[in-house]
């Protein structure tokens, strides 16, 4: 869930869509109930002085996982960060697009 000053930065900044796109996107995920309720599951993100570079989960002891849109850029982005070594610890995502997001944040512009 974004703030109103966010969302309204977001009707200026195209580049926020996406951003705040994705963090409700791996927020949704991360709290659908199989997830939120497997106790070896440890949810990472939305955590205090959450590092960008941490992944946005861990399963067991030491296996990590990043949710990402599935784009070619993405999913390369994340292997090899923050113990990401393989594309199955990528949980992936349809991308949405500048049309998507602008009809979200209700904007006339979307691509701006």
């Amino acid at each position: 869930m974004i703030t109103e000053l966010q969302f309204a930065a977001a009707r200026r900044h195209g580049w926020l869509r996406a951003v705040y796109y994705h963090d409700d996107i791996v927020a949704q995920i991360l709290a659908t109930p199989d997830v939120a309720s497997d106790s070896n599951i440890t949810v990472l993100t939305g955590i205090p002085n959450h590092d960008v570079d941490v992944p946005d989960a861990q399963i067991g002891a030491d296996r990590l996982l990043d949710v990402v849109p599935n784009t070619p850029v993405s999913k390369q982005g994340h292997l090899g960060r923050a113990g990401i070594d393989d594309r199955q610890q990528l949980l992936t995502y349809p991308p949405a697009d500048d049309t998507f997001l602008g009809e979200i944040f209700g904007t006339e512009n979307p691509t701006s």
